[in-house]
C-alpha cells in the first residue's frame, strides 16, 4: 500500500532533526576545554545525517548564537574559529532561526564581523 508508506515517511519527517541552534547568552565563562568539547559536538553532527538509513540524507546543522563579548574573546584566543566557520555563528536565536528555515545565505548576521570589533 503506497498510501500507507507515504503516510508514514511523512510522520517520520514530521520528527526529524535537521538543525541544532546552542544559545549562549546564558554562559558567562568558557575555557579552551569547552571549546574543544563544542568541536567535538560539531564533528559529531558532522558524521549525524537526517536519515541514518540514506547516505545522500543532509546532514545535521549547528548553529552557535549570543555570544558575551568575553566569550567571543576567549573562542578567538583558542583558536575555535579555525575549526568552526564564523558563519554558523548568529548574534540572536531568531537570526539563526531565520538562517535555517531559509536557503538565503544573509538572513543571519555573521559573528565574524562582531568578532573583530570586539577584539580590536
Amino acid at each position: 500500500d503506497d498510501d500507507g508508506d507515504d503516510q508514514q515517511h511523512q510522520q517520520d519527517d514530521c520528527h526529524t532533526i535537521h538543525t541544532i541552534i546552542f544559545d549562549m547568552s546564558h554562559i558567562g565563562y568558557i575555557d579552551g576545554k569547552a571549546a574543544q568539547t563544542l568541536l567535538e559536538l560539531d564533528g559529531e553532527l558532522k558524521a549525524l545525517r537526517y536519515d541514518a538509513n540514506a547516505s545522500s540524507s543532509p546532514r545535521i546543522n549547528f548553529y552557535l548564537t549570543s555570544f558575551s563579548p568575553p566569550i567571543i574573546k576567549t573562542l578567538v584566543n583558542v583558536n575555535f574559529f579555525t575549526n568552526f566557520e564564523t558563519n554558523r555563528c548568529f548574534l540572536t536565536v531568531h537570526d539563526a532561526v531565520s538562517y535555517a528555515t531559509s536557503n538565503r545565505s544573509n538572513a543571519g548576521w555573521r559573528m565574524l564581523a562582531k568578532v573583530k570589533l570586539t577584539i580590536s
